[in-house]
């Protein structure tokens, strides 16, 4: 039973890591991108 949950949780810290990873890069992409439309405001 133990191992079962620890398994359970892996899976849980694993699935909450990946997702923080893919909102970081989609953060990074809308900021590169408000900065492109800042850019071409200003030019």
């Amino acid at each position: 039973m133990a191992s079962e949950d620890t398994d359970v949780l892996l899976v849980l810290a694993d699935a909450f890591v990946r997702q923080g990873e893919a909102l970081d890069e989609a953060r990074r992409e809308v900021f590169r991108l408000l900065v492109e439309e800042a850019w071409k405001i200003r030019e």
